[in-house]
Order: structure tokens, then C-alpha cells, then sequence
């Protein structure tokens, strides 16, 4: 993407020209590129309603966290350069958090016990939930970070 400076006629200018150039404003700031090149194929369509529908989540959670101030501040904190609060929030929604270990040696199925688990995110780690199944999988016990499990972010 090519950065505008000093040209008095394309200072401003957004949209597309033809069907070869497009003009964007960012930040005050004009840039020209390479129109896009839209496909046809079935594939891409059946892709493109799955990422519709993943987007709609990530964009309402990103409206909800926008409406908590301290965690749209936290956001606005994780920032790059020309991004905002709303899209690092939804870009965070896409970038599930990795479980780095699981900790196994204190859990004895007990009401006390518990499992540790060291998970990492780009942005931080709220909550994990733990399923364990019996051979048959079916459910055996169910947890949350709230109760039987300890969440250390590394």
C-alpha cells in the first residue's frame, strides 16, 4: 500500500477508480493500492458464510467489551499502530489462548483437588473449561476456571 504526501489532487480521495486502484483514508492520511479481485468459486462462498457468522461473534464481542470501560482501556493498552480498542478486541477473539502444560498431580477426583494449567494469550487468559470423559466419552466431570482449576498465566 503507497502512502500520499503533497499531491494536491489525490490529497482526500477515497474509494476505487476503475477497477485497478483504490484510495483509502487512514488516520488523515491518504493510501493508494491494488484494487481487490472478488472470486466466484463455491468454495470461497461456503468459506466466506462460516467467517460471516465467526465474524459476528468476534464483532459482538467486541461490542461488549467495549461497554466495560477498564478492559476497552486494556485494550486500547495491547494497541498497535492505526488500531483501535474495538478492532484489537475482535482481533483478540480470533487468537484462542494455548495451553502451554496441564498439571495433573494434584487431582485425585476429590472435592479438594485440582488441576493446574499453564495457559498463554496475546492478551490475557480469563477462563478455562475442563471436560473429562469416560472411555464411552461421555461427560465425567465438568469444571471452570471458577471452581476446581487454576489458571497461571505464564
Amino acid at each position: 500500500m503507497s502512502k500520499v504526501k503533497d499531491n494536491i489532487v489525490t490529497t482526500g480521495l477515497s474509494g476505487k477508480l476503475g477497477k485497478q486502484i483504490v484510495f483509502r483514508q487512514w488516520g488523515g492520511e491518504t493510501f493508494l493500492s491494488k484494487a481487490p479481485v472478488k472470486s466466484e468459486s463455491l468454495l470461497k462462498k461456503e468459506m466466506y458464510e462460516k467467517n460471516r457468522a465467526l465474524f459476528k461473534k468476534a464483532t459482538a464481542y467486541a461490542k461488549k467489551a467495549m461497554s466495560d470501560q477498564d478492559l476497552k482501556q486494556a485494550y486500547q493498552n495491547k494497541c498497535n499502530p492505526r488500531q483501535n480498542a474495538y478492532v484489537r478486541a475482535v482481533q483478540d477473539f480470533f487468537i484462542a489462548p494455548s495451553i502451554e502444560e496441564i498439571d495433573l498431580s494434584n487431582y485425585t477426583g476429590e472435592k479438594d483437588s485440582f488441576i493446574l494449567i499453564y495457559a498463554t494469550d496475546d492478551f490475557r487468559v480469563n477462563r478455562v473449561h475442563v471436560m473429562i470423559e469416560d472411555e464411552q466419552n461421555q461427560e465425567f466431570a465438568g469444571f471452570s476456571s471458577k471452581s476446581n482449576i487454576r489458571v497461571r498465566n505464564k
